[in-house]
């Protein structure tokens, strides 16, 4: 899972990709459709959920690789992103940082 560096703007609305990809034992890209399990402490996934009675999103990720949207949390921090498989699970820390406002100054020069 590739996530962006440096930190992402804790405002609620801004959305990073999220790049998944999932290798087999000799690092080649698993063919065919493989179910996921989606899950973030902090954050929001913009995936289609396809069993909502489930814990996390499931989706099917075809082909071994897909990038999926992340809509900011409104909350600083630092969240963890899971994405799990009947293989395993990754489990990868994203920092949300706070959002820059924008600055007014008053006065006299």
């Amino acid at each position: 899972m590739t996530v962006p560096s440096g930190g992402i703007p804790a405002d609620g609305h801004s959305q990073v990709a999220v790049k998944i990809r999932l290798l087999d034992p000799t690092n080649q890209p698993i063919r065919g459709a493989v179910p996921v399990t989606l899950e973030a402490s902090l954050g929001r996934w913009q995936v289609e959920d396809r069993d909502p009675v489930e814990p996390g999103i499931q989706t099917v990720v075809e082909g071994g690789e897909v990038t999926y949207g992340l809509v900011a949390s409104p909350r600083e921090g630092l969240g963890e992103l899971r994405v799990t498989t009947d293989q395993g699970s990754q489990l990868v820390e994203v920092a949300f940082v706070p959002a820059a406002r924008p600055l007014i100054a008053a006065g006299l020069l």
